[in-house]
């Protein structure tokens, strides 16, 4: 299953369609969509729930990895998670 995770700094729904759109130009079929708005200081329930839907064999599709969070440490753990579960993470579609 492809799940897209979307996040715009600010509210706006044509730049999270644009994010869902090259993701699912680049992976195809989009399967569920999570969409946050907001620094990517913190983690967003989007994010959450998206990470929480993943199951073995999923994809998590993001346009490029800041979307998940600007901190390294954040990141590799999302990542780390995102492999607990067996999934796998594709960003950088852009």
């Amino acid at each position: 299953m492809i799940v897209a995770y979307v996040r715009t700094a600010r509210p706006s729904k044509e730049a999270q369609q644009a994010q869902e759109d090259e993701i699912a130009a680049a992976m195809g079929p989009i399967d569920r969509v999570y969409r946050d708005t907001g620094s990517g200081l913190t983690t967003h329930q989007g994010l959450r729930d998206a990470i929480d839907s993943l199951a073995a064999g999923d994809v998590l599709a993001v346009v490029a990895a800041d979307r998940l969070g600007r901190s390294a440490a954040l990141y590799q753990q999302i990542v780390q998670e995102i492999n607990r579960r067996g999934a796998t993470i594709s960003h950088g579609i852009e």
